[in-house]
């Protein structure tokens, strides 16, 4: 029976330990004292949560998080914000639980003391870099490693971050850093942590830098080490052999991906020892990481189809109506009801294009990570990361332009002629159509992280693709410049959020004073 090689033995280790103090933590709280919050304003909240998170489109897992970060920027733009994120911990809990993130009476009563440490660190430090930074810089360098710290007392992430240094070993040992790049960058090693947990675990830019500052043990109350470790975390994030990493380490990481349904099991680190016993549980994880993988791609084409669906009804009030009555005196209903209708359906009909991998790919996962695990020499990695569409004869670019200018005229000469379209409606039909083709493609993209065989495109993917490509590249860079701007977004926040959430607060204060004068009678 082959046993677990050096890597292997390592995380083997890593994982016994998470494991053991994550026992020790549930039953630290099972016995502790818990915060109670009291239901008033519930279905408010939660219902205004999930508004909020379709018209962001962000991954689940990635909610709680950003819940957390809103809470603080709202804070910070009341004018008592001093004193509200002083003893905000309670506070913080409160908002999280009425709003789903939390069960209530799970959170113990210490949590509160942990939080108010833990913000007033990052503000004293936000105090001084204030005078230096503004803007997003100063969120992300305070507010986004606070709101990802207090997420991880909420959740523990310890079997995760096991995997990603297994992952970490792996790459360490087979990827030739001479033949990746001419010159080895200096913040090599980080720059492949950042590579991985952006590939395998999946987590954001806030958290990617938490875990940096964790890990080499910068706090906020340190400020001049603090702050030069922020400087460099930036270097990394801005690089693009960062970027580079990022997309080797994703090619060969389906295995670790697998494996990451599998971490939270108790029974893997014993089952590590024991090869065909470990291999049975992959094998299960396999299956397991299909179904869910399945069920995320529908949840995300659900996703998509409200935050196209809200996008589009803040701009139809906000522009096209407007812009109807102002040039025509009436409302032009079709092209309007096209706009609306004709995005989610697109997105509908690309999920009938996406395939879960065969057996043949199971089988080559499994071989993958019992190569990771128990061979005792590792194989160096095939380091290219891939072709470029420029790498293919002129002839081929000028046809496939050819036939995408083909398609964007005469789909535009269609709907200005015979929908009632005009140049405005026209141009926010292919802002809706590339922003609904771009959703589409990164849905895909989660059925091809699983992926380690080549699968055969049929002629109805194929032509998808051929279509579809340029207005998903349009797609990102809406996106791109959609996450900075995030206009419906930060609407909610300012003019639904900020009131509502204020007004909840002074009702569950009201209700505690009467409480108390209840007590007193």
């Amino acid at each position: 029976m082959k046993e677990l090689n050096k890597i292997g033995r390592q995380f083997q280790n890593e994982l016994t330990y998470a494991h053991n103090e994550a026992k020790k933590r549930a039953e630290e709280i099972e016995v502790a004292e818990k915060v109670h919050v009291s239901s008033v304003g519930t279905t408010v909240t939660r219902g205004y949560e999930k508004l909020r998170n379709a018209s962001e489109n962000a991954e689940e897992s990635l909610l709680l998080r950003r819940a957390v970060k809103r809470f603080y920027k709202r804070l910070l733009m009341t004018p008592d914000s001093h004193d509200l994120i002083k003893d905000s911990g309670l506070e913080l809990i409160t908002e999280l639980t009425l709003a789903g993130y939390l069960e209530n009476d799970s959170v113990p009563k210490s949590r509160v003391e942990e939080i108010d440490k833990i913000v007033a660190g990052y503000m004293g430090a936000r105090d001084v870099i204030k005078k230096k930074l503004s803007g997003d810089h100063l969120y992300s360098w305070t507010i986004d490693p606070l709101s990802a710290e207090i997420e991880s007392l909420f959740n523990d992430h310890q079997p995760q971050l096991a995997l990603s240094n297994l992952a970490y070993n792996y790459f360490i040992e087979t990827l030739d850093v001479g033949k990746i790049f001419t010159k080895k960058p200096t913040s090599y090693e980080a720059m492949l942590l950042v590579s991985v947990w952006t590939a395998i675990l999946r987590i954001d830019a806030a958290t990617i830098r938490y875990n940096l500052l964790k890990r080499y043990n910068s706090t906020p109350t340190k400020i001049e080490d603090y702050l030069k470790i922020n400087n460099q975390i930036d270097a990394i994030f801005n690089s693009k052999d960062t970027d580079k990493l990022i997309k080797l380490v994703s090619r060969y990481s389906a295995r670790f991906r697998v494996m990451l349904r599998n971490v939270d099991n108790e029974a893997i680190p014993s089952a590590l020892l024991k090869k065909d016993l470990f291999m049975s549980h992959f094998e299960s994880a396999i299956s397991e990481t299909y179904k869910i993988t399945n069920k995320a791609v529908n949840r995300g084409i659900f996703r998509s189809i409200m935050f196209l669906f809200i996008t589009k009804v803040v701009i139809g009030i906000a522009i096209e109506v407007p812009y109807d009555l102002i040039v025509f005196g009436v409302l032009v209903w079709l092209p309007l009801i096209v706009n609306l209708v004709f995005p989610p359906l697109y997105m509908m009909l690309l999920r009938f294009t996406l395939k879960m991998p065969g057996r043949a790919n199971s089988r080559a996962l499994s071989d993958d990570i019992e190569k990771v695990l128990y061979v005792e020499k590792l194989q160096p990695l095939y380091a290219d990361v891939g072709s470029s569409s420029k790498d293919y004869a002129l002839g081929f670019q000028i046809f496939y332009g050819l036939i995408v200018m083909g398609v964007i005229v005469g789909s535009g000469y269609l709907l200005l002629n015979y929908v009632e379209f005009n140049w405005l409606h026209l141009i926010i039909f292919y802002i809706f159509f590339s922003a609904a083709s771009f959703l589409g493609f990164r849905l895909s993209r989660w059925i091809r992280e699983i992926e380690v065989v080549d699968t055969r495109q049929n002629f109805v993917s194929m032509l998808r693709d051929f279509l579809y490509m340029p207005f998903v590249v349009a797609g990102q860079w809406i996106n791109e410049k959609y996450a900075k701007i995030a206009f419906v977004s930060k609407a909610l926040d300012m003019f639904i959020e900020l009131p509502m959430k204020s007004l909840l607060r002074l009702v569950r204060r009201w209700n505690s004073f009467l409480s108390a004068k209840k007590d007193e009678l």
